[in-house]
């Protein structure tokens, strides 16, 4: 889907621009909803038009002039002090942004900590609404895995942990800390929802990292030696740990066994898939059969039937034209693979776009609002593993 030109080969004129356009529809559509609330429609095209020339600019001249002049070494130095400027960023933002005032910085951290301190009591986590009004969305195991950094202090914390996670999984999977580094820095220079979320300390990046991070975990950790068979295990509960956390990330399962089956068989791949959804519905059922008229999250996920003047039953719709898909995708992958980040990023596009669309016609004019809370960063943060990768190796090779 994405991939930097000449860094894995020469590419031809054609995909030089498809590459490009791609990199620029995705970082547009990630952070449309954002810039529209704040600079309007006019905005929306401004930024649109600022993308499609800041984008070439940045893949043709600034990337190949960075990997000329600047060592691995370096390389790692200024992610490690990227990295320190992000936590103090964090540190001076955040407590501005958590106020609890309507119209400033987001309700998700708010959300996330009352579900995992209701859960330390043994208490329904669904019980008492954000200071907004809003029901608790996330699925109990966000609570489980914010649960060290709500202890201290607030779940907006883990931001740190997994955008240096997401690092040193781009550089693994590019095997060069430039490119990694430099597609770290495009999301960040180029997405104000991908920096929104982080500063306002939602849990977006931080799902959307987890997820991706235990697949890949579970795709690729070695099954000899010492935690040889431990390891897979342990990578497929923490996967249904965090799959139990937003629904619409279930897409990437099917995506993920097609790239163990291509690795290991039918067989391994049935039976960690099986594990990880059997963790997740563990940890979700629990909480939703006794509460199923006031499960937060089933209710919040309803709220795509607001389109029904639109499209009759949108919500089931929509759902099924991406559940086909998914189908289509794994199937393709089955067949010839190096398509898994593409693919990953390719349904959450296809999902949010649908929505985008629906609104649209519901307002009689563009509208990305339902963006605004940085849904977007679910096709971001895949599209970004693919831009490091040309070939796009993904369950094979990372």
């Amino acid at each position: 889907m994405l991939g930097f030109s000449g860094m894995s080969g020469p590419a031809t004129i054609g995909q030089r621009g498809l590459r490009e356009i791609s990199c620029v529809l995705v970082l547009f559509l990630a952070s449309s909803g954002t810039v529209q609330q704040y600079l309007g429609l006019a905005g929306v095209g401004g930024y649109l038009v600022g993308l499609a020339i800041a984008v070439p600019v940045a893949l043709r001249v600034v990337l190949p002039w960075f990997s000329a002049r600047v060592s691995e070494r370096r390389a790692l130095q200024l992610a490690i002090a990227t990295l320190v400027i992000l936590v103090v960023a964090l540190a001076i933002v955040y407590p501005h942004a958590n106020v609890h005032t309507p119209g400033v910085g987001s309700d998700r951290d708010d959300a996330a900590n009352l579900g995992t301190r209701h859960l330390f009591h043994l208490q329904y986590p669904y019980s008492t609404p954000t200071y907004l009004g809003n029901m608790v969305s996330q699925l109990p195991g966000a609570f489980i895995l914010d649960a060290p950094f709500v202890a201290l202090g607030s779940s907006a914390y883990q931001n740190v942990l997994w955008l240096a996670v997401l690092f040193m999984l781009l550089r693994w999977s590019a095997r060069d800390s430039r490119k990694a580094l430099f597609a770290l820095w495009l999301v960040l220079a180029l997405s104000p929802a991908f920096l929104r979320e982080y500063l306002n300390g939602g849990d977006v990046i931080a799902n959307t990292v987890a997820v991706l991070a235990f697949m890949l975990a579970l795709i690729n950790l070695p099954r000899t030696g010492r935690w040889g068979r431990a390891a897979p295990i342990l990578a497929a509960v923490f996967l249904g740990l965090a799959l139990a956390w937003r629904p619409n990330l279930w897409y990437w399962l099917p995506l993920a066994t097609a790239a163990l089956v291509r690795r290991y068989g039918w067989r391994s791949a049935i039976g960690y898939t099986a594990l990880a959804a059997g963790v997740c519905a563990a940890v979700i059922l629990p909480f939703y059969l006794p509460h199923r008229h006031d499960f937060g999250p089933a209710l919040t996920a309803g709220k795509v039937k607001r389109y029904d003047d639109v499209l009759p039953q949108s919500s089931l719709v929509v759902l099924g034209a991406t559940a086909l898909l998914v189908l289509a995708l794994t199937r393709r992958e089955l067949r010839r693979a190096r398509t898994f980040f593409a693919d990953c990023a390719l349904v959450q596009v296809f999902l949010l776009g649908f929505v985008v669309l629906l609104a649209s016609v519901q307002a009689g004019k563009p509208d990305f609002s339902s963006l605004v809370l940085a849904y977007g960063v679910f096709f971001l943060v895949p599209a970004a593993f693919a831009l490091v990768q040309p070939g796009t190796r993904g369950g094979e090779n990372g």
